[in-house]
């Protein structure tokens, strides 16, 4: 479904990403993991279009994406959420949803707006579509820039932290809600540092391990849970030997 292969990005004298090459198959949930700095957000600016690889391709859905614009890779099904939340606070709950259908599909107001609501209606939002942004707290608001992505009709949707300040019942019910999505038949490509979520709240199929800009590991979640190099990325070379 979507392959990127050898992509490397440099901001200044900076390596973010070093011939990284990763493949997602359809209905999968795949997790991206890696201490701060390591180039996951990086990654998924390149892929949704924010910014373009100094080297290497990415092919989504057998069509060449690397270099084109972020609304033409929206239309051909890669939607995304923000680490930090990108919505209007005194523009309703429904409202801000439906930019993204307005902008990428072009629909009229109506139309827009009863494909939004459905959107809402995946995370649990649609009794508050007319409350104002505003007044919601920070689990409603990464329950819009999820509705958000889902109203742009994606194949593939790229989630970015979203249980970082979440509650643990909170995270739980984002994890039914993306664990739904798979089964709606929409791939997840997700960035975490939430490790309880990432190894027990959702089905997920496979880690990629970023470090230093590097591909670190992949592999199953147990698989990353005892690999030495994963370890020590995170926790250093001397709590492995224990001092």
């Amino acid at each position: 479904m979507l392959k990127v292969d050898g992509v490397s990005k440099r901001f200044g004298g900076i390596k973010a990403l070093d011939n990284v090459s990763v493949e997602l198959e359809k209905d999968t949930i795949v997790g991206l993991m890696g201490p701060n700095g390591s180039g996951k957000t990086t990654l998924f600016n390149i892929i949704s279009g924010i910014l373009k690889p100094d080297k290497g391709t990415i092919v989504f859905n057998n069509t060449k994406i690397d270099g084109l614009a972020p609304n033409k890779i929206a239309t051909l099904g890669i939607s995304r959420t923000f680490q930090e939340i990108r919505l209007i606070n005194d523009l309703t709950v429904l409202e801000n949803t439906m930019i993204s259908a307005l902008q990428h599909f072009k629909m009229d107001y109506n139309k827009a707006a009863e494909h939004s609501l459905k959107a809402l209606e995946t995370v649990g939002l649609e009794k508050k579509s007319e409350w104002f942004v505003r007044d919601l707290n920070l689990y409603e608001k990464k329950l819009i820039e999820m509705a958000r992505a889902i109203a742009a009709m994606p194949k593939l949707i790229l989630v970015d932290e979203i249980m970082a300040g979440l509650t643990e019942e909170e995270q739980s019910r984002v994890a039914r809600i993306m664990n739904e999505l798979r089964e709606y038949g929409i791939t997840i490509f997700w960035i975490e540092h939430v490790i309880r979520a990432m190894f027990k709240l959702l089905k997920v199929d496979k880690i990629i391990v970023l470090n230093w800009g590097k591909k670190l590991a992949e592999g199953s979640p147990e698989e990353i849970l005892h690999n030495k190099e994963v370890i020590e990325a995170y926790l250093g070379k001397s709590s492995m030997r224990g001092g």
